[in-house]
């Protein structure tokens, strides 16, 4: 069990809740525990999770969007403005760069 509690942030509870909950991880070896201060913490620490998952080499994931919301249950849930996005960059030549080589023009259109 590894425990990460900031220090502004550490009580007694956490501390006896900690080991309680990494024995429910379905995982073996270290386990970490992590609090935060809010759900964008909790939603931002499960998206950067999602992309060691999706880094290859069997499953490679371009991008993952991370669409925050606030509300105080599933049936109120509204999504806030703070939308991220974790993307790997191209780990070489893309189609776009074989099109531009093959002399056709390439234009990009987005955010």
């Amino acid at each position: 069990l590894i425990q990460y509690t900031p220090a502004y942030f550490a009580n007694t509870q956490e501390a006896r809740l900690a080991p309680r909950l990494a024995k429910l991880a379905p995982m073996s070896g270290p386990v970490e525990v992590s609090w935060g201060l809010s759900g964008s913490d909790a939603n931002d620490a499960i998206i950067k999770y999602a992309r060691t998952l999706v880094n290859g080499p069997e499953y490679t994931v371009g991008r993952i969007i991370a669409r925050p919301y606030v509300g105080p249950d599933k049936d109120h849930f509204v999504r806030t403005a703070n939308r991220h996005d974790f993307s790997l960059e191209p780990t070489g030549e893309t189609d776009l760069d074989h099109l531009k080589a093959a002399g056709l023009d390439v234009i990009g259109i987005g955010k």
